[in-house]
């Protein structure tokens, strides 16, 4: 099979706008941003309704903005790191990548358009805490 066919043959962008489900972390890749600020890759995987094992990735970036890192503080903490896993000042990795793993929540999908190349819209997820606290010990999935 040819690199044409396998482009012809690929699956409609996941999650599709207005998606809502729960989702588990099943790996994060902690990274730096260009400003030399902690970023973190997730890769989600759907555990709950028709679409369970499907999976996709969401970032989550810090910077210099305080407005923008409050959205970030309130992703994490939705999946489970809570403000005194915060106040133990961890480390991008292993600690913040260590928590993550296997954190379950929901997830509300929306694309937004990206000025810089229309054929590749942005994806933007909520993050939702699921109604049982699942701070501490990160689950299985």
């Amino acid at each position: 099979m040819g690199m044409k066919d396998i482009a012809e043959n690929r699956e409609p962008e996941f999650p599709p706008e207005g998606w809502t489900g729960g989702v588990a972390v099943m790996d994060v890749r902690a990274k730096e941003t260009a400003k030399g600020f902690p970023a973190f890759g997730l890769q989600l995987v759907v555990v709950e309704g028709p679409d369970t094992e499907k999976s996709f990735w969401d970032n989550i970036f810090f910077s210099a903005n305080a407005r923008f890192n409050d959205q970030s503080f309130a992703k994490m903490e939705a999946a489970g790191l809570s403000k005194e896993f915060w106040d133990k000042d961890p480390e991008p990795d292993p600690d913040v990548v260590n928590a993550l793993l296997g954190q379950r929540f929901d997830v509300r999908a929306t694309w937004d358009e990206n000025k810089d190349d229309e054929t590749r819209p942005w994806l933007r997820c909520t993050y939702i805490p699921k109604a049982n606290d699942n701070a501490g010990t990160p689950q299985g999935f």
